[in-house]
This record gives C-alpha cells, sequence and structure tokens, in this order.
C-alpha cells in the first residue's frame, strides 16, 4: 500500500514525497528504455543500470502506463510522464474535485492523461437492503489489523490536496471501499451517472464485495438504465 512505511514493505530507507516522485520519475523512464532499447545505460540518483537488458519486448512499443495518484503533485507527476491516473473518491464531492483537478493538472500538461475512477459498488433490493450489507461487513472488522496500520503510517504529507488520514479517523475505519456507492441498483446507477458527468472522468473501474452476485446486478441492471 502507497502509504505505509516503506522499510516495513521491504522497500529500502523511507523518502518523502518530493524523493518519491523523482526516484518514480528514474523508474519510469529506465523502464521506457528497456522497453524499446537492446540494451540501457544508466546513472541516476536511485538507479544505475550497466548493459542492462529486457526482453521479450512488448508487442506494439511502450504499453500504456497508468498510476494511482489524487494529490496535485502526484497528478501533475502523471500527466507528465505516464497515460492515466486511477483515484478513488471518499464522497461525491471528492470525486468531482479529483476528477476536475485531474482534468485542470492535465490541460496544462498537453491534455492527454485519461482519468478512471475506481468505485466499490453494494448492491441490495433497496437502500436498506444495502445498508444492512454494510454492516455486516463492518461487524466482521479486524480491529487488531487496523490498529497496526494506524501505527505502521508514514510521514504526513505537507501537500493539502494529498490524503492524509489520522489515527481518530482508522477507528471509525469500515469494513469497505472508501469509495463506496451502494442503495438499490436503480440509486447506484443514478449516483454513478452524476458522479461520472461532473467528475469528467474518462472511465470507471468496479470493484464489489460479492464478485458473482454484485457483477450480475451492475451488468444486468445498473449499466443499462
Amino acid at each position: 500500500l502507497w502509504w505505509m512505511s516503506e522499510k516495513q514493505m521491504g522497500l529500502g530507507p523511507d523518502l518523502d514525497n518530493a524523493a518519491k516522485y523523482r526516484r518514480a520519475g528514474e523508474w519510469v523512464e529506465i523502464v521506457k528504455a528497456l522497453w524499446t532499447s537492446s540494451s540501457v545505460d544508466y546513472e541516476g540518483e536511485f538507479f544505475t543500470l550497466d548493459d542492462c537488458q529486457s526482453d521479450p519486448k512488448p508487442v506494439g512499443g511502450v504499453p500504456q502506463m497508468i498510476c494511482a495518484a489524487t494529490s496535485d503533485t502526484g497528478l501533475a507527476f502523471v500527466a507528465k510522464n505516464l497515460d492515466g491516473v486511477l483515484f478513488e473518491g471518499t464522497s461525491r464531492d471528492s470525486v468531482i474535485s479529483i476528477g476536475q483537478r485531474a482534468r485542470s493538472i492535465s490541460q496544462a500538461n498537453g491534455d492527454a492523461l485519461k482519468t478512471y475512477c475506481v468505485f466499490m459498488i453494494i448492491p441490495g433490493d433497496t437502500d436498506a437492503d444495502a445498508q444492512r450489507r454494510i454492516d455486516h461487513y463492518n461487524e466482521g472488522r479486524d480491529l487488531v489489523a487496523i490498529t497496526n496500520m494506524a501505527r505502521e503510517w508514514g510521514a504526513v504529507s505537507h501537500d493539502p490536496t494529498a490524503y492524509n488520514p489520522d489515527n481518530e479517523s482508522w477507528a471509525d475505519s469500515t469494513a469497505i471501499s472508501t469509495g463506496t456507492v451502494a442503495g438499490s441498483t436503480e440509486s447506484i446507477a443514478e449516483q454513478l451517472a452524476d458522479m461520472i458527468e461532473h467528475a469528467d472522468v474518462d472511465g470507471a473501474v468496479f470493484i464489489m464485495p460479492d464478485f458473482k452476485d454484485d457483477l450480475a446486478a451492475l451488468g444486468e441492471e445498473i449499466m443499462p438504465m
């Protein structure tokens, strides 16, 4: 998970956000070179390559590259270096805000960035039935795991557009995604149409707790509306 201590995840020393994006920039540059060149020499701040080779090459050249981001810093990095941004909102307002900021930052950097929002859908026969499902999932929360996640939280970003949960918010964490859209299928269809239109996103990615039944509800009832 992006917000976890890198040391805990076995990824080396912790870095501040600026250094992380410099490292990510080098990584993108290197990967693109390896996908298009027979051999790569590279001397950077974070990576050193000597006659590095990667085969087989991707068919059709460099594939589309998508990265998750919500802060202005992250969105600018993706707009300048990659092809698409993946984000998840915590409310209708946050989805619209992130989508519109991503579009504005894209326009300032060539207007080629594609935006994709992640939604967890929890359909029910009624809005109350969907809430019953959420309550059931929350009853099974692993509070020990949530406490450990809060303890492992790294440095808080000074970027006001970055997502900075605190320990108090972790205490109220739910078992479901922050980007959940729940309700009857009619209600979900209305909520999705509203957010996708006003956030001006290029596409949506759906996740769901009950893959078999919820996917059927998405494809057969929600999407056709």
